[in-house]
């Protein structure tokens, strides 16, 4: 999903219609913490009560979560390519730090990576 979706479903918080405000918080939910930056940003405009309502429930929501299992195969299989800690798995996690700047994997990836850039 690009920027301009993202900013749709934001937008679509403040509609008239519950079933449209409804739908787009659940596909915001669906984004996950890809959805945060933009969450964030649109928290900090001036919205209505209702907007600024669902934004922070969205981002209460990314913050107490816990982990998918999903999730934790993604946080284990990064775990595993740093303490191989070789060229071949120092060249996976390269290609996962470049991914989408907000998701987990991407910033989890380069965490790795400079970890490893330490040892």
């Amino acid at each position: 999903m690009n920027e301009r979706q993202v900013a749709r479903l934001i937008a679509d918080l403040d509609s008239d219609q519950f079933r449209m405000r409804d739908a787009a918080t659940k596909e915001l939910q669906q984004l996950d913490d890809l959805a945060e930056p933009a969450l964030r940003k649109a928290l900090e405009a001036k919205n209505s009560l209702e907007t600024n309502r669902r934004l922070s429930l969205l981002l209460d929501q990314l913050r107490t979560r816990p982990f998918s299992p999903q999730q934790l195969q993604r946080y284990r299989a990064l775990e595993a390519l740093e303490n191989l800690a070789t060229p071949e798995a120092r060249q996976v996690l390269t290609v996962l730090a470049a991914g989408a700047p907000a998701a987990m994997q991407t910033k989890e990836a380069k965490a790795s990576l400079e970890r490893l850039g330490k040892r």
